[in-house]
């Protein structure tokens, strides 16, 4: 007998609803670091296989859904059959563009360049 375990639901609403691990504490304080952070940065949440950093950064991006931000969720595992990660990872940000801004904007203009420098 197999047993699944079923995805953990996480209400737009209220992230933190069915948080059994009390993750509030933690994306708050990361919330509070990116919001203070000027320019580019890098940050990377690591941990063994099976800790639930997927459920955290699920939590995270409805967290700050929540709070007027803009996020792109990319899984590069459901992409890694690729040769070339940028393709796909430019991809799922030209769906997020068609389906959230499709007016002709500045950064769909900007974007736009970008991925045709990528084609050189």
């Amino acid at each position: 007998m197999d047993f699944k375990l079923l995805p953990l639901e996480i209400p737009s609403d209220e992230p933190f609803k069915n948080d059994a691990l009390n993750r509030q504490s933690s994306i708050e304080f990361l919330t509070s670091l990116v919001e203070e952070l000027k320019g580019p940065f890098v940050l990377a949440i690591d941990s063994p296989w099976g800790t639930g950093k997927t459920i955290f950064i699920n939590m995270w991006k409805a967290h700050l859904e929540l709070n007027n931000y803009i996020c792109i969720y990319f899984n590069s595992w459901e992409s890694d059959f690729t040769a070339d990660p940028l393709i796909a990872f430019l991809g799922e940000i030209e769906n997020f563009v068609k389906k959230t801004d499709p007016e002709d904007t500045e950064f769909k203009h900007s974007f736009d360049k970008a991925k045709k420098l990528r084609q050189v």
